[in-house]
């Protein structure tokens, strides 16, 4: 391996401000179920996980080995940014799984990979989840496979940790899927950008994760519950609003685009039979 990625991958996608929360929270929670990260990239959250785990006094030593389930596909595309990984190094389809390893180094003891796509992940056996951390859900379809096999396995007290929420992206199924489940999860905490805490207070039932899948909801349906999202969080935390604001406001401008046969929206399964789109677009 390039001696030039070692540490530097460290750095991750998440903020220090959220390395912090996911250390405490880890630390202060009384296990005694899973925690499962969905999304480990090159594993700095991962090392968050196992430093709040290292410190908390629910557990014994011996309880604590394999305890992280970390969920990737550890596999290199576009979207991995050459800060990462110098372009070049990699092919599409390569696994950097060597990165993570490498750098979770001594504490992977503590961790239990479980590698592949998460829509093919076969059903989850590990038992209650107390902390379920998701920074995957970036196309409906993951974020309805996500929510059908980790959900029902949340029980009143456990924490979810929604990573892509206060982000400028286009991700607004997230929005609206947790809207449709307001009755099962209550916020605790959030920082600045990208991660929202929830307190699962009511564990979701087939009906309820029916009603939540993206996928079912139509571009409208999207739309209309973000916005309501939009309202709640401009009386939260104004900043937060306006990433979601953001969010909201590109989405329509893609849907729109779709529409007119500009850059197409791509729905789930559905063959992209235009060529002509403009590529670069932001969204």
């Amino acid at each position: 391996m390039n001696d030039d990625l070692t540490q530097k991958n460290l750095l991750g996608l998440i903020t220090d401000e959220e390395r912090i929360l996911i250390e405490r929270l880890t630390e202060e929670m009384p296990l005694k179920g899973a925690i499962v990260e969905a999304g480990s990239f090159f594993g700095a959250s991962t090392k968050a996980f196992v430093e709040g785990l290292k410190r908390n006094k629910s557990l014994t030593t011996g309880e604590k080995q394999g305890r992280i389930h970390a969920f990737d596909k550890f596999e290199y595309g576009h979207w991995v940014h050459p800060r990462f990984i110098p372009r070049g190094l990699l092919q599409k389809g390569d696994s950097f799984l060597s990165y993570f390893e490498e750098n979770l180094s001594a504490d992977m003891d503590y961790v239990t990979l479980h590698i592949g796509d998460v829509i093919e992940a076969p059903q989850w056996e590990g038992g209650s989840i107390d902390i379920l951390f998701l920074d995957i859900c970036k196309t409906p379809k993951i974020n309805d496979a996500v929510q059908d096999l980790f959900f029902p396995h949340l029980k009143p007290g456990s924490l979810l940790i929604q990573q892509d929420y206060i982000a400028s992206t286009l991700n607004i199924w997230l929005y609206a899927a947790m809207k449709r489940l307001e009755h099962c999860f209550v916020r605790k905490e959030h920082c600045s950008v990208n991660s929202v805490v929830y307190e699962c207070i009511q564990t979701p039932n087939t009906e309820d994760l029916q009603n939540a899948s993206a996928c079912l909801m139509s571009h409208s349906e999207r739309i209309d519950l973000s916005q309501q999202v939009l309202e709640e969080w401009e009386e939260i935390d104004y900043r937060a609003a306006e990433q979601i604001q953001y969010a909201i406001l590109h989405y329509r401008k893609a849907v729109a685009m779709n529409r007119y046969g500009i850059r197409p929206v791509k729905a789930e399964d559905e063959p992209i039979e235009r060529t002509d789109f403009a590529p670069n677009l932001p969204f």
